[in-house]
């Protein structure tokens, strides 16, 4: 789940300028000469830039332009999948999903925030995230996202100029997500490194993210249809919740509500479906009914975004701290090996601490290496509320060796985009997940 943490609420830059200094790829000279008259382009970055030509990531008969179309990286639809695309929701009416194909051009549009969504068989809904890299602010606390070329770590700044994002090389590496651009670990091959960061055991162009979490099913019985819902997003009403038949009843919860890039003062109204597959439950409500309407908002603020990053049910994750509890194999048997692997990220612990703030501080401060997962990125403490915009910063400890993410939705402004908290493993009704297909 590390992706969904820095995805949800980013502010998105898409530095496609017009006059960019490349029109070859394989023009090693006219890239060497501007690269001296521009002085802004070393001489590492035009090594890199040929040696993806090289690779084929980058095809030397395209003219830059033709490369820039390329960014982001188009979706890559799999067996089974359908693209989709919808009605825009309006104030009288609900959004509707249309089938589409993928030489529709109003499929997507990353630009205006319209992200690329796709179904599968069992009416599962998925959204794509191109391969992006991005850069920590902690001064205003946002996340600025460039989206890369092919498997490359190649973007272009906002002048046109051809960057390369960095990225962990070596097991120990230090990466400062505050400078510059740094690739997100997850589109990344990092077999060679132990996995260090959740990376996956090959270069990626991007991944399907389930557009709503799975969580609690009354009885098992999953078969709920798509409802309506009318969300009221202030910086302090978590909600006012529409019933099935559009009609809407005042929410009494406060919480922080994330819309269009801003945390906002003034209400704003959101009216969308929401979406039950026939093989999972979302959008958590009451144990009486697990699937009538959501409550919570949108990543991208619109119908094209993911549902419930913030709220809605915690969401559990295969990070863990390997400390010999009994919960690892009692809950976590199917992932927990000891070492992480491209299903799982283990994290540093210490066993010193005589209660358990001390021992979620002790691990928390442990943690010097792991990035993209937005813990130590965006928070001070293990113990207490300091992440970003208050949300939840518990680190992991004796008996709640695994992190669960996003909180519940009844948790107030404590839950968040990048809260994180430590859990046994045990699955209550107010626990669920989020698939990736890769």
């Amino acid at each position: 789940m590390l992706i969904l943490l820095i995805l949800a609420g980013v502010a998105i830059s898409f530095t496609m300028g017009e006059d960019g200094i490349f029109r070859k790829a394989q023009d090693a000279t006219k890239i060497y000469e501007n690269a001296q008259n521009n002085e802004m382009i070393s001489l590492e970055e035009i090594s890199n830039y040929i040696d993806d030509v090289n690779k084929g990531n980058i095809n030397s008969g395209e003219d830059e332009e033709q490369i820039k179309e390329n960014i982001p990286n188009k979706p890559r639809l799999k067996q089974g999948m359908t693209a989709v695309k919808f009605n825009e929701p309006t104030q009288d009416s609900i959004g509707t999903m249309l089938d589409t194909n993928e030489n529709d051009n109003e499929w997507y549009n990353y630009e205006e925030k319209k992200w690329a969504n796709a179904r599968t068989e069992d009416g599962s809904m998925w959204v794509w995230i191109p391969r992006f890299a991005y850069r920590i602010n902690e001064s205003n606390q946002t996340v600025d996202v460039v989206f890369l070329q092919g498997t490359s770590n190649n973007y272009y700044d906002e002048n046109g100029i051809l960057r390369e994002a960095k990225r962990c090389k070596n097991a120990d590496d230090i990466i400062d997500t505050t400078e510059g651009f740094t690739v997100h670990p997850a589109f990344t091959d990092e077999s060679s490194i132990g996995f260090r960061n959740g990376g996956w055991d090959s270069e990626i162009e991007g991944i399907w993210v389930a557009k709503f979490e799975a969580g609690y099913a009354t009885g098992g019985e999953n078969t709920a249809s798509i409802k309506a819902s009318n969300v009221n997003y202030t910086q302090t009403q978590v909600w006012s919740a529409a019933v099935e038949n559009g009609t809407s009843e005042e929410g009494s919860i406060s919480a922080r509500n994330w819309l269009d890039g801003i945390y906002g003062e003034t209400t704003t109204a959101i009216k969308y479906p929401t979406f039950q597959g026939s093989a999972y439950s979302m959008n958590y409500i009451s144990t009486g009914d697990a699937y009538s309407i959501s409550r919570v908002l949108t990543e991208a603020g619109n119908i094209y975004g993911i549902y419930d990053i913030s709220g809605g049910v915690w969401e559990r994750t295969t990070g863990y701290i390997n400390n010999g509890n009994e919960n690892l194999s009692k809950y976590g048997n199917s992932f927990v090996t000891g070492t992480s692997n491209k299903y799982s990220t283990v994290y540093p612990y210490s066993d010193e601490g005589t209660n358990n703030t001390e021992k979620e501080q002790n691990n928390y401060e442990l943690n010097t290496k792991i990035y993209g997962d937005a813990i130590k990125e965006t928070s001070k403490e293990g113990t207490v509320n300091s992440s970003w915009y208050e949300d939840y910063s518990y680190y992991l400890r004796n008996n709640g060796p695994f992190f669960k993410r996003g909180g519940f939705y009844e948790d107030d402004k404590a839950a968040g985009i990048i809260a994180f908290h430590p859990t046994d493993g045990y699955n209550p009704y107010k626990y669920g997940f989020r698939c990736i297909l890769i």
